[in-house]
């Protein structure tokens, strides 16, 4: 008999209106794939979100805690070395861990909310994440891309941060002059069919 794990999928759809989905009532052919999941599935008639926005609330999904004891309440919040993700107690108990996501919130800033994944591909921001091909060696200009990606990764990061730890540069991220080039960044949110 094998001892084989079951995997595993917790899927979020950030902001996704409930009488939007087909499965739950909406009168339009709106969610096919996600209808066939959950006719398999267990769905459940209410749920209630810890927080009201991206940060806490992902916190609180992957810790259990609520937003008062995982302290996410911000955007330059950084989740406590201290407390456990799911990720991390999956990878303990001898799951592979892997993220997908398109959200700058989870993806992009160094919040601590990606810890625990042993691979965590991003397709927002400006660098968006490239699948590794399994079994692939990369040749000279492959391993030349990575390396130059991971400096310009830095500087990102580090600016991205910034923004997101600043009231003010916060602030003048929404203004009307920064909201065009703001878009354009998160225009690559994982839409292209490359990143798909």
């Amino acid at each position: 008999m094998s001892s084989q794990r079951p995997d595993v999928l917790f899927l979020v759809l950030d902001t996704q209106r409930v009488d939007r989905l087909s499965c739950y009532g909406c009168p339009l052919d709106t969610t096919p794939h996600i209808d066939a999941f959950a006719a398999q599935a267990t769905r459940y008639q209410m749920a209630i979100a810890a927080a009201q926005w991206t940060v806490p609330s992902h916190a609180s999904m992957f810790t259990g805690l609520y937003p008062s004891a995982h302290t996410m309440t911000q955007s330059y919040s950084v989740l406590p070395d201290d407390i456990t993700t799911l990720a991390e107690r999956l990878q303990a108990g001898g799951y592979f861990t892997a993220g997908f996501c398109n959200n700058p919130l989870v993806g992009v800033i160094n919040n601590g909310l990606r810890r625990g994944f042993q691979s965590f591909l991003n397709y927002s921001g400006l660098l968006t994440s490239r699948p590794n091909q399994a079994g692939v060696s990369s040749g000279l200009i492959g391993r030349y891309r990575q390396w130059f990606k991971r400096q310009i990764s830095g500087i990102m990061t580090k600016l991205q941060d910034a923004f997101a730890r600043s009231d003010w540069l916060l602030s003048l991220s929404f203004t009307p002059l920064m909201v065009p080039l703001w878009q354009t960044a998160l225009s690559f949110k994982g839409n292209t069919a490359k990143s798909l």
